[in-house]
C-alpha cells in the first residue's frame, strides 16, 4: 500500500506547525488507520516558503507527476489548506484524486471523501481556506497603505546610505513609536558614487570593477558584486519625489501614495518590492509614497539609470536564454567549496568543451586576480576525492565514520550534562514554588499591613519571575536535545544513504545530501581541507583532517596565449586601447574601422565591458603592447 504525505507551510520559520511537525503527525496517522502501510512505501512532500496561493510548487508537482504514472492509495496532508487556499485548484485535485481512486485524507479536519456529506463539508472548508487567504491579502494590503502615508521603514536591514532612527509620539496619552531613515553620509557617498559610475558605464559589472579596484565594501565588509550594483540601482528610495519621478512610476502600473502637495527634498518609501521568497516583484506590484527621508539621487538620474538596466535586461535575457537549454549541472561540491581568501568558488567548464572543468576563486575572477592569487582547482580531482572519502565509508578508518562516532560519543556526555541540569532545575522550581506557596498564603492570612504587605508583594513576583524563567531554560535544554540528536542522526543518516547509492542518485541530489555531512571545503592551491558538520547545539569541533592532491593541480594545459601577453594584455586592456589609438594619432571610429569593428564595440573595451579577441590583439596590438605600452608601465 503507498502513502503519500504532503506538508507545506508559507514562511521559512521554525515554529508552530513547522514541516516536520506537519509530517510526523501525519506519519502517525497512517501507523494507526493504515497498519498494512509498508514504511519503505510511504513517501514525504515538503514545500516550505511556499504560497497556497496557487499549486504552483515543486514538491507538490512532483507528487502529481508520480500520481499520475503510479496513483498513490492515500494522499495525507495535516490541513486541507496545506495543500490549497484556493477552491478552484482544490476541486480539480480532488476530482484527480478520486478518478485515479486515491483517498484524501485532512487528519485536522478528519474528512471522509468516500460519503457525500464528507465531500461536502471539505468544499465549505476550502471555501473558508480561500476567503482566510483573501482576507489575510486585504489587512496586508490595508497595512501597507498606512505605512505608506505616515511614510514609515517597516524594519529589516536599512538601505546603504540610511540608518533607522526611533521616532516617538504621544496617541492620546499612550506612548507610540515608528522608524523614519536619516542619511549616513559616508554610505551615502558610496551610493552617489555606484549611480555616476553607472550611469558614466552602462554596465553593472564595470561599476563592480571600479568598486573592488578602489577597495569600497559593503556595510557587512564584504566586496561589492553586480547584483548588490543592480539592487541599489533599482530602489527607489534613493529617488527625489518630483512631477516627474511620480509620471514614472503611473505609468508603469505602480501604486503611487504621493500628492503634488507632498513633494519636496523627499524620497520614495517603497512596499512590496519582493514577495514572502525575497524574490523581486514586477514594478507593478509595488506601492511607493512620499517619504520623510532625504533623496540622494535626482529623479532625472534615477529615471536615466532604469531605463539602462531595462535596455541592458533584453541583452542579458536573450543570452542567458539563449544557453540556458545547453547547461548541465556537472560540478559536485557546488555550494560548500571554498577558496582559502575565504570567497566561494564556482565551477568554470573548459572551453574545449565536455564535462572537464576547474572550481575558480569568484573573487580572484571579479577583481581580475588583484585580490586573490590561489589558483584553480581542478573539478573532476576534488570530486573524484570526496567521492572516496564517501564511498568508504564503512572502513573504520573513514574521517567521517570516526567523525559520527565522536558526535555521538560527545553527545552522550552532553547529554548525561543535560539531564543533571534539568534535575537541578525542576528541584529549584519546586523549591521556589513552595516557597511562593507560603508567601501566597501570608497575603491571604490578611495580617499584613504597611511595609510588610508590600515587602510581602514584592518577594512573591520576583519568586514567580524567577520560576517562570527556570521554567523557559528547562524547556530550552530539552529543545537543545532533541535538535543535536536530530542533527547527528540527520548527519549518519545522508552518511549511509550516500555510501550506498551515491553513483544512482541525481548530481543535484547528491549535491544536497553532502551539505549535510560537510561544513565545507577549503582550497589552499595545493590541497583541500574537509570541515565536517557538526550537531547544532553540542558544540563539537569539526575535523582537522586534511585531503592532499599528490602533485599541485593546474587549472587546464598551457595554453599558447599565455606566452604571448594577451591574458595580461586583458587586464589593462581599456587602457592599452586609448593608448593605442593615441599613439597612431587617430580617433575612436578610426580605430574601430582598423579592426573591423563597430564603434559600439570600441566603447566596450574602453569602459571594460568586452575585450578584444586574441585574433585582434594578435594583428593590431600585440607589438604595440609588448615593445611600448608594457615598457611604458614599467
Amino acid at each position: 500500500m503507498s502513502i503519500a504525505i504532503y506538508s507545506r507551510k508559507s514562511k521559512f520559520t521554525g515554529k508552530g506547525d513547522s514541516i516536520d511537525n506537519q509530517i510526523e503527525l501525519c506519519r502517525e496517522y497512517v501507523r494507526f488507520h493504515f497498519p498494512k502501510a509498508d514504511p519503505s512505501e510511504i513517501m514525504t512532500f515538503e514545500d516550505e516558503g511556499f504560497s497556497g496561493k496557487t499549486l504552483d510548487r515543486p514538491q507538490f508537482q512532483k507528487l502529481m507527476q508520480m500520481q499520475e504514472s503510479k496513483p498513490f492509495d492515500a494522499l495525507v496532508v495535516y490541513r486541507l489548506d496545506r495543500v490549497s487556499r484556493n477552491v478552484g485548484d482544490f476541486a480539480k485535485l480532488i476530482e484527480k484524486l478520486n478518478r485515479s481512486g486515491t483517498a484524501f485524507v485532512s487528519i485536522k479536519e478528519q474528512f471522509d471523501t468516500t460519503t457525500s456529506m464528507g465531500r461536502a463539508m471539505m468544499n465549505v472548508s476550502a471555501v473558508f481556506a480561500q476567503l482566510e487567504r483573501e482576507t489575510i491579502a486585504e489587512r496586508v494590503r490595508d497595512n501597507m497603505y498606512l505605512m505608506a502615508k505616515d511614510s514609515c521603514w517597516t524594519g529589516g536591514t536599512t538601505p546603504l546610505g540610511y540608518v533607522s532612527e526611533k521616532v516617538e509620539y504621544n496617541d492620546g496619552g499612550k506612548i507610540r513609536s515608528y522608524f523614519r531613515l536619516s542619511v549616513q553620509e559616508s554610505e551615502a557617498a558610496i551610493v552617489q558614487l555606484i549611480f555616476s559610475e553607472y550611469l558614466r558605464t552602462h554596465s553593472c559589472r564595470a561599476v563592480e570593477y571600479y568598486l573592488l579596484e578602489q577597495g569600497f565594501r559593503t556595510r557587512r565588509g564584504v566586496l561589492f558584486d553586480d547584483v548588490a550594483v543592480r539592487r541599489i540601482l533599482t530602489n527607489p528610495v534613493y529617488c527625489a519625489v518630483d512631477d516627474v519621478s511620480i509620471d514614472f512610476f503611473q505609468k508603469r502600473k505602480c501604486e503611487v501614495v504621493a500628492t503634488k502637495e507632498e513633494i519636496g527634498d523627499v524620497g520614495f518609501m517603497p512596499y512590496n518590492r519582493t514577495n514572502q521568497l525575497r524574490a523581486p516583484q514586477p514594478m507593478d506590484k509595488w506601492l511607493v509614497s512620499a517619504g520623510a527621508h532625504k533623496p540622494l539621487i535626482s529623479s532625472s538620474d534615477w529615471i536615466r539609470a532604469q531605463k539602462i538596466l531595462e535596455g541592458n535586461s533584453g541583452e542579458y535575457f536573450r543570452y542567458a536564454n539563449r544557453n540556458k537549454t545547453k547547461y548541465k549541472p556537472i560540478s559536485l561540491l557546488t555550494g560548500v567549496i571554498f577558496c582559502s581568501c575565504g570567497a566561494p568558488m564556482r565551477p568554470k567548464r573548459y572551453t574545449t568543451g565536455g564535462d572537464s572543468f576547474s572550481y575558480i576563486c569568484t573573487q580572484r575572477e571579479r577583481s581580475r586576480n588583484k585580490l586573490c592569487s590561489i589558483h584553480n582547482c581542478i573539478g573532476k580531482e576534488a570530486d573524484a576525492a570526496i567521492r572516496e572519502l564517501i564511498l568508504t565509508a564503512d572502513a573504520d578508518e573513514n574521517i567521517i565514520s570516526r567523525h559520527i562516532k565522536k558526535l555521538r560519543k560527545s553527545e552522550g556526555q552532553v547529554q548525561s550534562y543535560r539531564e543533571d541540569l534539568s534535575r537541578n532545575i525542576s528541584k529549584t522550581i519546586s523549591d521556589k514554588q513552595k516557597q511562593a506557596n507560603n508567601l501566597t498564603l501570608s497575603l491571604a492570612s490578611g495580617n499584613l499591613d504597611g511595609a510588610a504587605l508590600e515587602y510581602v508583594n514584592k518577594s512573591l513576583n520576583a519568586l514567580l519571575e524567577e520560576i517562570e524563567a527556570l521554567k523557559h531554560k528547562l524547556m530550552k535544554s530539552a529543545e537543545l536535545a532533541a535538535a543535536d540528536n536530530s542533527s547527528i542522526n540527520e548527519i549518519s543518516s545522508a552518511m549511509e544513504y550516500l555510501s550506498t547509492h551515491f553513483e544512482s542518485i541525481p548530481l543535484l541530489d547528491r549535491r544536497e545530501l553532502i551539505k549535510r555531512i560537510i561544513d565545507k571545503v577549503v582550497w589552499d592551491g595545493e590541497r583541500l581541507e574537509v570541515f565536517l558538520a557538526t550537531s547544532t547545539n553540542s558544540g563539537t569541533e569539526t575535523t582537522d583532517e586534511v585531503i592532499t592532491f599528490t602533485d599541485k593541480p593546474v587549472d587546464k594545459p598551457p595554453n599558447p596565449k599565455e606566452t604571448d601577453g594577451y591574458y595580461e594584455f586583458r587586464k589593462c586592456s581599456d587602457l592599452v586601447v586609448r593608448a593605442f589609438a593615441d599613439s597612431q594619432g587617430i580617433g575612436l571610429r578610426q580605430l574601430a574601422k582598423m579592426c573591423g569593428v563597430s564603434y559600439t564595440t570600441i566603447k566596450y573595451w574602453t569602459s571594460k565591458r568586452n575585450s578584444p579577441s586574441h585574433a585582434q590583439y594578435e594583428s593590431v596590438f600585440m607589438d604595440y603592447y609588448l615593445n611600448t605600452y608594457r615598457n611604458d608601465s614599467e
